[in-house]
């Protein structure tokens, strides 16, 4: 587990998972902004990237995440539990326009959404946990979050926090939190999760925002 923010604080952390108001995110947004600011500086990937994979599940590659996509949210559709909407459409079809983003690859958690995101009492992030998708990609695959997660007051916090975003980036984070919050939906509806089923289906409202 990675820590955010300096010391425990009191009380058990909790997986965002469990749901947070929306008004209620701007303590966790800017400290997982300075988390990925460092975790995807050019110097550490320099330094410990060598012996990583470059992003193994293609998740840099917005044609297979895009199609994917449309596979997760028909399968929401058919148990009604999305709409079809233009405006997902329009996402889809303009990560697809615009290609992979190019960047320098860094080093990404690969695999960050709100289970993997530990929230402590004070409503901040204390860490982040479930490290087996380490691999070099994108800062897109990680920055999903931003937009999954956050909205609002809490996004322009995480992203002041993070710094300046490489061209295209914002579009296919998007791309890849629609993706996480569709197959994280799918995953609540197989297992009975409701909490996650309702935090997810948000998601795929946030990524539009």
């Amino acid at each position: 587990m990675a820590v955010l923010g300096g010391p425990a604080r009191p009380g058990p952390p909790r997986t965002a998972e469990a749901g947070l108001a929306d008004g209620g995110r701007d303590a966790a947004a800017a400290g997982v902004g300075a988390f990925l600011r460092a975790l995807h500086a050019p110097a550490l990937a320099a330094r410990l990237g060598a012996g990583l994979p470059v992003d193994p599940l293609g998740r840099a590659d917005p044609h297979r995440r895009a199609a994917r996509t449309r596979d997760l949210l028909d399968g929401l559709a058919r148990q009604d539990r999305w709409e079809p909407s233009p405006g997902m459409d329009a996402l889809l079809a303009a990560a697809e326009r615009a290609g992979a983003p190019a960047a320098p690859p860094v080093i990404v958690h690969g695999d960050l959404h709100v289970r993997h995101l530990l929230i402590g009492d004070d409503g901040r992030a204390s860490g982040v946990i479930d490290w087996g998708d380490l691999c070099l990609s994108h800062p897109a695959v990680d920055l999903s979050l931003a937009y999954a997660a956050f909205q609002g007051t809490a996004r322009a916090a995480l992203l002041d926090a993070y710094g300046p975003l490489p061209p295209g980036t914002a579009t296919h984070a998007r791309l890849l939190g629609a993706f996480l919050c569709a197959a994280l939906a799918g995953y609540a509806l197989d297992t009975g999760r409701g909490a996650l089923l309702a935090e997810s289906l948000a998601g795929l409202d946030r990524v539009l925002t």
